[in-house]
């Protein structure tokens, strides 16, 4: 009775029942412990073959005697190996990685799959000696694009102001002008806006800031440009009628330095007036390259760059184009005529009238739709129509110019278009752009810099990421 009553060796007896599978329970946690920890590695060693692939492959084909078809798969394949084998060290001997590269248009795609057997340290004892683990990594990278870039600048009157407050005081006090100072003086011997010129420092006009901002993205293209030919320019400069500073199909095109030059002849319309929207997008029609891809010289990209305030005005007949007057706008008239290429309309503002050639009116986005195609982005900038102080809005004889009461009354009156609040002029812009991000919008000098090289950056930047 008392042996069997004993209990003193249970404990013992029951420490050693659960010692084995209490060290398999821990053993397994450390085990998991280092595998995920090993996985990590690897897979970091995935990601770094994944992106050095992707720009090798970029590098072969972007070099200068690459030819139609290099390639580019030896040396991709030979770098993420040698990325894979740097970054996984020892753990390398037991997985074997698998490179998969390929082209499809202007983007590289780097695949990278890894699998392996790691041993445990623990799971031998229980029958797992190892475990089978895998994981991938994917990165891209954008060839830079084939592309031309039209650019379409506005060289009428109101792109003569002065391009700061102080500039307009200058401009009005040496010229007795505010706007429309591309018109000749009463002598006939210079226009307002070459005398504003020549003033010592000259005068900064719009138009000025549009030069140096196109001169600059001339020249940042000189300095990215990775193939030959790979980026165009075409640069016109439109009022009544549309003038060729550099022609996209000429030598020029894509000699930067040449685009540089060739925008110090960008002036306002040389004793003309009017701003023929019609003429500017018909002629775009004509030129601009359709339905291309980038992947080649012969199929580029198109970027139509629009740089425009968006007021559209008809003071003379056009030999090629046919001005096309808005009937919302020919309503408000006194008296409308029934013809708008270069007959007299009359405006009225607190009971005065005064009749003008031409007439005006915000841009009709349907002039925009046929360039709406595919391989073709319009991108138009809105340079905010700055109406002159009322102490400018004389003309040369004194007596109020009405136009700009008129323009303030219906061009820029505010109303709600999908819950924002714009002008006219900004509802029409923005309904020429190719999509909502395509629209652009500047007041200031440092505006206008900013908002071209924006458009510029659209056209050309790519980066290499990791995707996967």
């Amino acid at each position: 009775m008392r042996f069997r009553a004993a209990s003193e060796g249970n404990i013992g007896l029951l420490t050693a029942l659960l010692m084995t599978p209490i060290l398999g329970v821990s053993g397994y946690a450390i085990d998991q412990l280092l595998l995920s920890s090993q996985k990590a590695k690897l897979d970091g060693a995935a990601d770094s073959a994944a992106l050095a692939a992707a720009n090798v492959a970029a590098q072969v084909l972007l070099a200068p005697n690459a030819g139609s078809n290099p390639d580019f798969l030896t040396p991709a394949k030979a770098a993420a190996l040698q990325k894979f084998n740097g970054n996984s060290g020892a753990l390398a001997k037991g997985v074997t990685p698998h490179f998969s590269i390929v082209r499809k248009g202007q983007t590289v795609r780097a695949d990278v799959t890894w699998s392996g057997a790691l041993k445990s340290t623990f799971g031998g004892m229980f029958g797992a000696g190892a475990y089978e683990l895998q994981g991938s990594a994917r990165a891209e990278t954008g060839l830079p694009p084939y592309v031309r870039i039209y650019v379409m600048i506005d060289g009428s009157a109101s792109m003569g102001l002065g391009a700061t407050s102080t500039d307009q005081d200058r401009l009005h006090k040496e010229t007795g002008c505010a706007l429309a100072c591309h018109l000749p003086e009463k002598d006939g011997s210079a226009t307002s806006y070459e005398r504003a010129r020549n003033m010592n420092p000259p005068v900064t006009t719009r138009i000025d800031v549009v030069r140096s901002a196109v001169q600059a993205m001339a020249l940042r293209a000189e300095q990215v440009s990775r193939m030959q030919n790979q980026i165009k320019f075409g640069v016109y400069v439109f009022s009544n009628d549309v003038s060729t500073l550099v022609d996209i199909n000429s030598s020029k095109a894509s000699n930067h330095s040449a685009v540089h030059s060739a925008l110090d002849n960008l002036t306002l319309a040389d004793r003309g007036g009017g701003t023929d929207m019609h003429a500017a997008f018909h002629f775009l029609e004509k030129v601009v390259f359709t339905g291309g891809t980038g992947a080649s010289e012969s199929s580029p990209l198109s970027y139509v760059l629009f740089l425009s305030d968006g007021v559209e005005s008809a003071s003379m007949r056009n030999s090629s184009f046919d001005f096309v007057a808005d009937p919302t706008m020919k309503n408000q008239l006194v008296a409308p005529t029934s013809n708008f290429d270069g007959e007299d309309s009359t405006y009225s503002f607190n009971g005065k009238t005064e009749k003008k050639s031409g007439f005006l009116q915000a841009l009709d986005p349907s002039l925009c739709a046929p360039l709406k195609k595919p391989g073709v982005a319009l991108l138009p900038l809105e340079i905010d129509y700055v109406v002159p102080p009322s102490k400018y809005r004389l003309d040369p004889a004194g007596d109020p110019e009405l136009r700009f009461n008129w323009i303030e009354k219906y061009l820029l009156k505010t109303s709600y278009v999908n819950g924002a609040s714009m002008t006219l002029l900004e509802e029409r812009m923005r309904a020429c752009a190719s999509g909502p991000n395509d629209y652009y919008k500047a007041s200031s000098s440092a505006d206008i810099k900013s908002a071209i090289a924006s458009m510029f950056d659209k056209a050309l930047l790519s980066t290499t990421r990791l995707t996967k």
